[in-house]
């Protein structure tokens, strides 16, 4: 998962593992992220919508 252990110095104790979810309440653990599990939405490149929101924008601001 991580980073290989590497060899602790003599006379330092190994760092803690960290255990995935172990502080989330017990409904909203998951094996699977729900934005990696594809939910059937890709995104779709839409070339007019930053324009449309600029245009928005500029229209909404006073005159400088």
């Amino acid at each position: 998962m991580g980073s290989p252990r590497t060899p602790q110095l003599p006379g330092r104790p190994d760092l803690p593992q960290r255990s995935r979810q172990q502080h989330l309440v017990p409904e909203l653990r998951t094996e699977t992220p729900v934005f990696a599990a594809g939910g059937g939405e890709t995104a779709v490149h839409d070339p007019g919508l930053m324009a449309a929101f600029r245009r928005g924008i500029s229209l909404a601001e006073p005159d400088a």
